[in-house]
């Protein structure tokens, strides 16, 4: 699918299953600005209280295990010309920064964030969606460009990752 559609369908998503989350936001290829797009992949954190009916809200939308929590939701999306995987990561707010840096990619971006926090004896722990410094620390990323920062390297906007 084409960038200008898959991010219309993803703003839709958006619109939809934001009033559940506390943040939510399009990463991916599409977030990338790729023109090619296999797949429309959205980061949220739900908001505590509204758990249950944003997982009601994607049994509505027909996914499989809808009711059931879980740390990722697929949906597929159709319409008279195509149809494109909706993959939803859930996250919780504190770990956001480092999720949507994970979720935006691409690999080479990521491997390198991991190499350069190796060089320095810090651990990049995708698991955890945490940087601990070399004495096991977790240090503080309030936002994205947080990363670049403590890495002492310049921050690439999320169109220019490869």
């Amino acid at each position: 699918m084409n960038l200008i559609r898959a991010e219309a369908k993803a703003k839709y998503l958006i619109k939809e299953f934001g009033p559940f989350t506390d943040q939510i936001e399009i990463v991916g290829n599409i977030r990338r600005r790729k023109q090619a797009i296999e797949k429309i992949v959205i980061l949220l954190a739900p908001k505590g209280a509204l758990l249950f009916k944003l997982m009601a809200k994607f049994s509505e939308w027909g996914c499989e295990d809808g009711m059931r929590a879980a740390s990722k939701k697929v949906i597929l999306l159709k319409d008279e010309l195509e149809e494109i995987r909706a993959e939803f990561y859930f996250t919780t707010p504190e770990k956001w920064p480092i999720m949507l840096f994970l979720k935006t990619g691409g690999n080479k971006s990521i491997q390198r964030i991991a190499t350069l926090c190796s060089n320095k004896k810090w651990e990049l722990s995708v698991s955890d969606a945490t940087i601990f410094d070399e004495n096991g620390k977790k240090l503080l990323i309030e936002k994205e460009e947080d990363i670049s920062k403590l890495l002492g390297i310049p921050y690439i906007t999320p169109d220019w990752r490869e």
